[in-house]
């Protein structure tokens, strides 16, 4: 399975985006700013990272 970090998952396109790439059989995770957000748009079972995007690294 080929697997995505989506950055800004919550925003409005990533929101499309998300709900595309979940449906192509793709595992997404959520990159966002607020995990209770996304857990509201997207359910309980997202997999979501927690971080301002401008601090992500190859970790």
């Amino acid at each position: 399975m080929t697997k995505v970090l989506l950055i800004g998952a919550t925003g409005m396109a990533g929101q499309e985006i998300y709900q595309a790439a979940t449906k192509a059989g793709l595992a997404v995770t959520a990159q966002v700013r607020h995990a209770d957000k996304a857990r509201e748009l997207f359910g309980t079972g997202v997999t979501v990272l927690e971080q301002d995007a401008l601090t992500l690294s190859k970790d």
